[in-house]
Formats: C-alpha cells, structure tokens, sequence
C-alpha cells in the first residue's frame, strides 16, 4: 500500500517480495508470497517483512515457538556463576532449545557455543548450564570451567520455548 493523491492508500495486487528499488521508507504492502501473505514495510531503504496468520492461530494443533534472548558478560574468573535469570514464563517443561554467543575479548572472536537442547532435567553442554538454583525455582544460565579464552567476554543467551 502506498499514499496516492489526496492522501488515500493506494493497494497493491502484485506477488512476490517487493524489488528493493521500489517504493519509499514508510510505504507498507501486503503481498502474496510462495510462503504465504506476508506484510512488508520499507524502512532505511530495505524492505522488512513478517508472515500474517488467519485462522491457524486459533487452531490448538499450530504451534508456534517463541524465542527469548538476554545479554550477559561472563566473569573474569572461572568459578560457578548464575550468568542470566530467565523470566517466569520459561520453565523446564516448555524449553525447546537454546544457544550461548560468546565474543571473547582475549582473542577478538565470536565462540557459538549450541544447541543447548533440553529432554528434562537440566541442560548441559559442558560450560553452560540451564537449571535452578535454591527453592525459588527460577531458572538460570549458569556457567563453569570457563578457561581464560573465554573469560570476562560478552554473551547472548537465546532460548526457543514453546
């Protein structure tokens, strides 16, 4: 959809994804992709996207994970530390998956560190944990056996839960 004259949206029946010439920042359409309808927006000069859903939401067998992803620094040492709380709404049940990006400062590079995959209990990969601490059960990213490549850097936790 673009404005027209007398600042009415003028619609589009194309197909496909819009060609990254056409149109200007702001300019919205909803087109028909091979994958389904789709909403585009143009900002920054690049079209963005997201699906659109009709009916299959209120369908209780589509299921549609959702991704959390938190930021954290690791410690300059290499002693046991809760890293990250995960919010409530996540629990040992409804993890999916996950994955731990580190960049470490001391060699200037980016470590994935993945999948973090989760079949109960708690979730292991030999560095990272997922799992509760005391009797709150809150969950945590926790982290152990950091050697010195790893230390001090910066990180981003993403957890798929469903």
């Amino acid at each position: 959809m673009a404005w027209g004259t007398a600042n009415k949206p003028k619609v589009s029946n194309k197909l496909g994804i819009p060609n990254p010439k056409e149109g200007g920042d702001g300019d919205i359409q909803v087109r028909q992709t091979g994958i389904g309808a789709r909403l585009f927006a143009k900002l920054g000069g690049r079209w963005f996207s997201t699906k659109l859903f009709g009916n299959e939401l209120d369908d209780p067998n589509t299921f549609i994970p959702k991704c959390w992803s938190s930021d954290f620094t690791l410690p300059s040492s290499t002693a046991t530390t809760d890293l990250v709380k995960l919010p409530e709404y996540i629990t040992q049940e409804n993890i999916l998956s996950g994955s731990v990006t580190i960049f470490s400062i001391a060699t200037g590079a980016y470590w994935l560190i993945s999948p973090l995959n989760y079949e109960g209990g708690d979730t292991y990969n030999g560095i990272f944990r997922i799992g509760s601490t005391g009797s709150s059960g809150n969950l945590f990213l926790s982290c152990a056996q950091l050697g010195t490549i790893l230390q001090a850097g910066r990180g981003r936790l993403a957890i798929f839960f469903k």
